[in-house]
């Protein structure tokens, strides 16, 4: 019989040279399959090669599960229409981290729409 290889967070960390947000990540998508052991994971030997040959997990999240526009992304102004909020509030908010945004070189603000859907989700309580 073949013995099973396990590894830890951190070997996986070395194998994959990757960080631990990334492995987080990619566990969360489904992408790498992992068994949470207490408050930490362990990673068949296996999975990791079936990541690394780029075959999907069998935990793997369907397509409708995953937001499809997950990379697209909005500026400012359609951010503030999609939340129903004014634009200004909607700087404020990135810049004082409560929402995800990214600022470009001139200074223009943009946001992805899953996280906008996301924060939109949660209600703007804290607005």
């Amino acid at each position: 019989m073949d013995s099973i290889q396990i590894y830890t967070t951190e070997e996986v960390l070395k194998i994959l040279k990757i960080s631990k947000v990334t492995l987080y990540k990619l566990i969360k998508e489904g992408n790498i399959k992992a068994k949470k052991v207490g408050r930490s994971y362990r990673f068949l030997k296996s999975e990791l090669e079936n990541f690394l040959h780029g075959e999907t997990s069998q935990n793997k999240k369907p397509e409708s599960d995953q937001p499809k526009d997950f990379i697209e992304k909005m500026d400012s102004k359609a951010a503030a229409q999609l939340l129903g909020i004014h634009e200004a509030e909607i700087k404020k908010l990135a810049v004082v981290k409560k929402l995800k945004g990214d600022m470009s070189t001139d200074g223009t603000w943009f946001f992805y729409k899953n996280d906008l859907e996301n924060f939109k989700n949660k209600g703007l309580k804290d607005l």
